[in-house]
C-alpha cells in the first residue's frame, strides 16, 4: 500500500489505547507506544481518566477562553465587533473537542456564562 501512496505507519512514533469492550485489555500489539497518561489527537485528549480527560479538554480551555474574553474587553468593540470575536477566537476552541467527545453540562453554562459577559459587558 505504502508503494503506491507513500504513506507509512511509524509504529514507533504511534500511540495506541484499547477502546470499547477491550477497554480493560493489557495485550501490548505491534510496536506501538501505549502509554497511561492521556493521549493527544488532532487537540483532543484521550484518556481511561475521565476527569483528566475531562480537565484537559474542557477545564483548561475554559481557563483559555476566560483570558481571551478578559483581554479582548479592554478594547471598545461594537456589539457586532465582539459577537465575531466570541464566535471566531473563543467558541473555536471547544467545537472540534465538542464534537469528538461528551461536553459535560458545566461546561455549557460556563461558556454561556462567559459569552453573555463577554458581549453585555458584564
Amino acid at each position: 500500500m505504502e508503494e503506491c501512496s507513500g504513506l507509512k505507519l511509524y509504529s514507533s512514533k504511534s500511540k495506541a489505547m484499547w477502546l470499547g469492550k477491550n477497554l480493560h485489555k493489557k495485550d501490548k500489539l505491534f510496536e506501538f507506544q501505549w502509554p497511561q497518561g492521556p493521549v493527544l489527537a488532532l487537540g483532543t485528549a484521550f484518556s481511561y481518566n475521565f476527569q483528566l480527560c475531562e480537565q484537559e479538554n474542557f477545564s483548561y480551555k475554559l481557563i483559555k477562553i476566560k483570558k481571551l474574553f478578559n483581554v479582548w474587553s479592554q478594547r471598545d468593540l461594537s456589539l457586532y465587533g465582539k459577537i465575531t470575536i466570541a464566535k471566531t477566537l473563543g467558541l473555536t476552541k471547544l467545537i472540534s473537542t465538542s464534537a469528538c467527545l461528551h461536553t459535560p453540562p458545566y461546561v455549557v453554562d460556563a461558556v454561556n456564562k462567559l459569552v453573555a459577559e463577554f458581549v453585555w459587558n458584564g
